[in-house]
């Protein structure tokens, strides 16, 4: 069974149009028929001043609950399905995207992020023009998930603080996709007790909104307090940009693979993460790619200019074996060696 969800996450709306919103259909069984409210015996959590939409059928029961402003969305979304189901989506706006697994495990394939498994407590941050992908929910299992987008006005403000994100803001104004921290952190108690306060909102109307502002506010502190990677990067000293420079040197001379990024490390006289590291940040590609990429033209280049075998175009460029090199060839230029030079 598979769910597609697509959710204009920044869109202003008011009640009657959030049905417009969101759209789910199940393969098979069509579009979902989602209603405003609950479904019966839903117990909670609720979200005050949130709206909310709900569908419940054999299927199972999903319940998502929303507040959107200029500055920030909440969502709380409750899923229990009978089946294994996956679900894709679309969330557009850009920003910096949070969620935090509040009940259960969840496999994730965000496109741009890869793979990405939140355990209870654990939550990603996620800088994007929009958020596209997967995720895998297992059968009889209660999730829930509590989703925070951050405008990019409201990370201006906090930027200052935090060198990282104006780093980012200033370095990518086109959103790329970036996931701020390769592993899963866990929220502390204070981050958890945010939660729980924004979740149990006192307040209505006027002192509903300032409440939400600032508890939104500290939320995305606490966030960016615990999620440890959120600091200013050294910039590489003259000796290391000389040693990547040689590295790139080394690399694109290297297309039949004799060296490995470890030995090309050894031979500029730097350990390999921060060769790799230091190589991105003064090229913006990696030093593999690299390579690949002067493997993938030199190949070209026998394959249109030459008659070559290319069994022997495939050693040249470091592969032992030809169905490899076959491989790694269309998926680089989009067809097999043969077809690139009959058309060529």
């Amino acid at each position: 069974m598979i769910i597609y969800l697509q959710t204009n996450f920044i869109k202003l709306v008011i009640q009657l149009y959030l049905m417009q919103c969101i759209q789910m259909s199940i393969h098979e069984h069509g579009p979902l028929q989602f209603k405003h409210g609950f479904p019966v015996k839903y117990e909670g959590p609720f979200l005050a001043g949130a709206n909310a939409i709900s569908v419940q059928d054999d299927d199972g029961t999903i319940v998502i609950q929303e507040i959107v402003t200029h500055e920030y969305s909440l969502r709380h979304t409750f899923v229990r399905l009978v089946n294994k189901t996956i679900i894709k989506g679309i969330t557009l706006g850009e920003g910096l995207y949070s969620r935090v697994m509040r009940k259960n495990k969840l496999c994730h394939n965000i496109k741009g992020a890869g793979k990405i498994t939140l355990r209870e407590k654990e939550f990603s941050l996620i800088r994007a023009d929009g958020i596209s992908g997967s995720i895998t929910y297992r059968g009889k299992k209660e999730y829930e998930t509590f989703d925070c987008w951050f405008s990019p006005s409201l990370l201006h403000k906090i930027a200052p603080s935090f060198p990282s994100i104006q780093s980012i803001l200033e370095n990518d104004p086109g959103g790329k996709t970036i996931l701020l921290s390769k592993r899963n952190k866990t929220i502390d108690k204070k981050t958890d007790a945010i939660i729980h306060e924004m979740l149990h909102c006192p307040y209505s109307d006027d002192l509903q909104r300032f409440y939400f502002e600032t508890k939104v506010n500290e939320y995305l502190l606490s966030l960016l307090a615990t999620n440890d990677t959120i600091k200013p990067e050294k910039p590489p000293t003259e000796y290391q940009i000389r040693a990547v420079y040689k590295a790139r040197e080394i690399a694109i001379n290297n297309s039949a693979g004799r060296y490995t990024i470890a030995e090309i490390a050894r031979m500029v006289a730097l350990n390999a993460s921060d060769l790799k590291r230091i190589y991105m940040q003064v090229f913006g590609i990696g030093i593999f790619e690299t390579h690949l990429e002067k493997k993938m033209q030199q190949a070209r280049e026998f394959i249109t200019e030459t008659g070559k075998p290319l069994k022997e175009i495939a050693a040249i460029a470091g592969y032992k074996w030809t169905g490899n090199f076959n491989k790694a060839f269309k998926k680089y230029y989009g067809e097999t060696p043969l077809q690139y030079r009959r058309n060529c």
